[in-house]
């Protein structure tokens, strides 16, 4: 069983290269919580089942708007650790 778990890359010990800083990254600093050893190993998936069509417009409008928004904008980006 714990040779199968190597090819899970959240089991590997051995980090990937960071992708390079440019001028244009926004920087948007995450909560302390954010950042702890046990927040780095969860993942919350979420999965809605909706009756009706939705109207994609709407939804990236609604979502555009959203992650504009104070403690939001971080939802919209990736995240990369920090060289320390």
């Amino acid at each position: 069983m714990s040779g199968l778990l190597t090819y899970l890359p959240f089991f590997k010990n051995e980090q990937p290269p960071l992708p390079e800083l440019l001028e244009t990254d926004d920087i948007i600093p995450v909560h302390l919580f954010d950042d702890s050893a046990a927040a780095r190993g969860i993942v919350l998936v979420w999965t809605y089942k909706f009756d009706d069509v939705l109207d994609p417009g709407k939804l990236h409008a609604a979502l555009s708007q959203l992650f504009q928004m104070d403690g939001w904008r971080r939802f919209s980006g990736r995240f990369r650790y920090r060289v320390r």
